[in-house]
């Protein structure tokens, strides 16, 4: 219900407030917000626009095309994470979307 809603609101503002600098061991390189239409390099600090319509998403860039984005469901009390993990095989990428899918998991307080 509503308490839902607010709790899913707070993770967000606080992933908003106090993006991860670091996902499964590898450094955030870029973290794109949706809804502020902003695009920050948290490497040197730039910013730049984002053109795509704004939405409550936050996207993490991480190295070597792997990834994770989080937003709240729009229709229940859930936040839906995605994940993007590249690896040299199926069992490397498994891996690594594990340990991604758990940091992620860690930021939102579910175990």
């Amino acid at each position: 219900g509503a308490e839902g809603m607010d709790k899913m609101k707070n993770i967000m503002t606080s992933l908003r407030e106090n993006p991860p600098k670091e996902i499964a061991g590898m450094k955030v390189e870029k973290v794109y917000d949706y809804l502020t239409s902003e695009a920050t390099s948290l490497v040197d600090g730039s910013v730049e626009k984002l053109t795509l319509p704004k939405s409550n998403v936050l996207s993490y860039a991480l190295p070597g095309g792997n990834g994770a984005v989080i937003r709240p469901s729009g229709t229940e009390p859930k936040i839906k994470i995605y994940v993007t993990a590249v690896g040299k095989d199926r069992a490397a990428s498994q891996a690594l979307t594990d340990k991604i899918s758990a940091d992620m998991k860690g930021f939102v307080g579910v175990e």
